[in-house]
């Protein structure tokens, strides 16, 4: 049995606790008791946030995907593949996905995928593009649609979003993501490698 000495409690710490009580009965939503989803932890169907490869060479090549470096040419079209899946059991709120580009200037550019919710740690991946020395990337611009699919390669409305939303700003909006192998979803990009030769 818990014995408390209510003389103990200050006079306005005893209002305060009572006024978060009666306020969490009467609206559950002012004071919300913090759930946590996890993004790609354990169990998830696959290990990397971020995947590449240079569709230029390849077309639409299924086990080309990579992890570290892919090489390009000026002008070719590399596609990005972001991966994500709630590995969790609360559903993850307010999911966003971002797109940095970095290293500008230079032969070789990283691109770098993040994937947030309120209540989620982001994670996140890159890939390096790399294009033969001599040349300079000055850019990676959107080429094509961007699509947002399930695991079963069914398209989803990204509802008016696009590149622009990804690359930029507060990122491409994805909603709430439910828990589970079968609620995974990827988001693929394509991005055209601009710069000088020489």
């Amino acid at each position: 049995m818990i014995n408390i000495n209510m003389r103990k409690i200050s006079k306005v710490a005893l209002p305060a606790i009572l006024a978060v009580l009666v306020a969490s009965s009467l609206a559950p939503g002012l004071v919300s008791v913090a759930s946590a989803a996890t993004f790609n932890g354990s169990g998830a169907a696959y290990g990397n946030t971020l995947e590449s490869f240079n569709y230029t060479e390849n077309g639409s090549c299924a086990s080309c995907w990579q992890t570290g470096t892919v090489s390009a040419d000026l002008g070719d079209v590399v596609t990005f593949e972001i991966f994500y899946q709630n590995t969790a059991s609360d559903i993850a709120e307010n999911t966003i996905a971002k797109m940095t580009i970095s290293g500008l200037g230079d032969n070789e550019a990283r691109v770098t995928a993040t994937v947030d919710a309120d209540n989620a740690g982001a994670v996140s991946g890159s890939v390096n593009i790399r294009v033969p020395s001599g040349q300079t990337i000055t850019s990676l611009s959107p080429e094509g649609t961007i699509y947002w699919t399930d695991r079963n390669n069914n398209h989803l409305s990204l509802s008016g979003q696009d590149a622009d939303d990804l690359l930029g700003g507060s990122g491409l909006d994805l909603g709430d993501t439910i828990p589970g192998f079968t609620n995974m979803r990827f988001v693929v990009v394509r991005l055209k490698v601009n710069g000088n030769d020489g």
